[in-house]
């Protein structure tokens, strides 16, 4: 079989230009990558991930196990990696959360064909404080134990009228009722962002226990009072006795507030 020196100077010039093309490709597009494991002392490993993970290029990743980032990515890569952990990886803030009733009531008095009428000022109680950091959930919870009466009438063969039945029984058992909420903040600034996750169980006449839940998301300034929940209250009371007659309307308006505060390092 004859070979044509043609096609063989051909086919070693295709693979020179290949050798050199390939030589003169920059040298970041295969630079090397290696795994580095870099500890994080202050915040949620989890938390920083999808943070840094912009600053890794295609081919480089970066995982959380337990208080560290597990990073694969090149020398400059792991360079950005570093400079942003050392900004990110800070103290959190220490925040004090506090929970008020806040109540506004207008009463109404009859008395014969004369109206009084009042006004009761904003009346302001803290019913909680707890402290959190910035980002960590805070729990708070209120409630009380409500008695109930169960009445229970024994079995008996009523054989003979003039037998008398026996007595009602009648047992007091105590049920917990409960409300409270998730706190989870969140700062941006002076700002700050509140997630509730909210609960409410009461007990009903037949035994069971009735649960609500709900979320939401409030927003203000850090010190600032913020409208979380209001319940409207309107409620009428009579009194008859001799020539007199009394009627009092009352309208309360309960406004359930929250205010977040930093609280110095």
């Amino acid at each position: 079989m004859l070979i044509n020196s043609n096609d063989i100077s051909r086919q070693l010039r295709l693979a020179i230009c290949f050798i050199l093309s390939y030589l003169a490709i920059p040298a970041p597009a295969f630079a090397a990558r290696s795994l580095v494991v870099l500890p994080v002392y202050e915040q949620p490993a989890g938390d920083l991930v999808e943070v840094l993970r912009p600053l890794l290029g295609r081919g480089s990743s970066i995982t959380a196990h337990g208080n560290q980032l597990i990073v694969n990515a090149s020398t400059s890569e792991l360079h950005a990696i570093r400079e942003a952990l050392l900004r990110l990886d800070q103290p959190a803030r220490q925040l004090l959360i506090e929970v008020r009733q806040a109540r506004d009531q207008n009463s109404q008095d009859t008395r014969g064909t004369v109206r009084y009428y009042r006004t009761n000022d904003l009346n302001d109680s803290i019913a909680q404080r707890v402290q959190t950091l910035d980002g960590r959930p805070a729990l708070i919870r209120s409630g009380e134990v409500i008695p109930t009466m169960q009445y229970q009438l024994p079995w008996y063969p009523a054989r003979d009228p003039r037998i008398p039945p026996p007595p009602l029984t009648m047992e007091t058992t105590y049920q917990a009722q409960t409300a409270g909420f998730y706190a989870l903040p969140r700062l941006h600034g002076d700002q700050v962002t509140i997630e509730l996750y909210q609960w409410n169980e009461r007990p009903e006449l037949n035994g069971n226990q009735h649960t609500q839940q709900a979320t939401t998301t409030v927003r203000g300034h850090l010190g600032t009072w913020l409208n979380i929940g209001a319940v409207n209250i309107n409620g009428e009371w009579n009194n008859a006795g001799g020539q007199q007659h009394w009627s009092t309307q009352q309208q309360s308006d309960m406004q359930l507030q929250l205010r977040v505060t930093e609280l110095p390092q």
